[in-house]
């Protein structure tokens, strides 16, 4: 298998952080005892890139299930789940991981759960090794610049967990991390969006061929939406993710 860094090296050079940051290649790769700072999920396919548009669409909170949940288990009122062979929610849900699909649903003052099997699970990983003193941030590249600007307001160190698949290195993760450590760097031109743009339609146009329209949307419209939203998804805690 390919190198699922290469990418990224081809639109961010060396992949320097700034001082305070370190990126985490997987989930697997952070330690069970995590010192107190800022830590950053990034499930750009969809985890993340659908917390932002959830809280963009007006809920009043997130909460993440680390496990699918039945709705008569939750107090939420709209329950993320699976999605069914048309890609739409499966009986008993009322939404999946697709940014495409959640906006078309009323959210104002809402409270909504979701999980998934990449970036929920970090965020119970990451509750569990630090306690009530965690601060969570969900990152995704269309919110790249916003989480960035949010992180240099912190004195903590910031550790930005590009989340991974079933173990493996995942290279839209790599993207969506190294474009707010870029940002938080000052280091993102207009030429570095157009040409990671170029690296995304690359690496997915064989794949976007073969699915759904709903997956193309969240393609088109959130995932390459670079910067596109001023969304920061924080958690505090054992609290719900709230917008900041």
């Amino acid at each position: 298998m390919s190198d699922p860094r290469e990418p990224a090296k081809k639109v961010f050079g060396d992949l320097t952080t700034p001082e305070k940051v370190e990126i985490v290649r997987r989930k697997e790769d952070l330690p069970e005892e995590l010192p107190e700072a800022v830590y950053v999920v990034v499930d750009v396919m969809y985890f993340s890139t659908t917390s932002v548009e959830i809280l963009e669409g007006g809920a009043d909170q997130l909460v993440v299930y680390r496990e699918l949940k039945e709705k008569d288990e939750t107090e939420v009122s709209l329950l993320g789940g699976e999605r069914d062979e048309s890609y739409g929610a499966k009986d008993g849900y009322d939404l999946f991981n697709s940014p495409s699909f959640v906006e078309e649903l009323e959210l104002e003052g809402r409270s909504v759960g979701l999980t998934s099997t990449n970036g929920a699970e970090t965020v119970h990983l990451i509750e569990q090794a630090t306690g009530e003193g965690a601060e969570t941030v969900i990152g995704s590249t269309v919110n790249a610049k916003a989480t960035a600007e949010y992180l240099k307001n912190s004195d903590k160190p910031v550790y930005i967990i590009a989340c991974g698949r079933r173990g493996e290195e995942i290279m839209e993760d790599y993207l969506g991390a190294y474009l707010i450590s870029a940002h938080m760097e000052g280091n993102v031109t207009e030429e570095l969006k157009n040409n990671l743009l170029e690296v995304i339609t690359d690496a997915t146009e064989a794949y976007y061929d073969k699915v759904p329209d709903r997956r193309r949307k969240d393609l088109e419209n959130h995932i390459k939406n670079l910067d596109g939203s001023e969304v920061v998804p924080v958690k505090n805690g054992s609290d719900p993710i709230r917008f900041q």
